[in-house]
């Protein structure tokens, strides 16, 4: 019976470090604090948006900037809307760890790489 105990908080106490110490597939950074610059300038988030983009900066242009929710760690960078002469529009969000990834909201198009 003790044996079966022991294991039982065994199995606990390491489910339980997975808990506290896993940060998932993201980095952990404090919430951005919107008073002081970002980790992560506008014209370092826009190359690395471009650099995503790669063949598709043929076809789109950038029509706006703007900095990402600034207290939803892991989510907290930098969005890029671009467009074609088709009007048609597509995302680039570039966090402040320096991942970009091309995201398609409702109406928008997911721009081709």
């Amino acid at each position: 019976m003790f044996g079966i105990f022991a294991s039982a908080l065994g199995i606990i106490f390491l489910m339980a470090q997975g808990k506290v110490s896993s940060s998932g597939p993201y980095p952990v950074f404090p919430p951005y604090d919107p008073r002081t610059p970002p980790p992560l300038s506008m014209g370092e988030a826009y190359a690395l948006a471009v650099a995503h983009l790669g063949r598709a900066t043929n076809q789109f242009y950038c029509i706006t900037a703007s900095c990402l929710q600034t207290t939803n760690d892991p989510f907290t960078g930098w969005t890029f809307s671009f467009s074609n002469t088709n009007g048609q529009r597509g995302r680039v969000n570039v966090y402040f760890y320096g991942k970009a990834e091309t995201v398609a909201r409702a109406g928008e198009i997911g721009i081709p790489k």
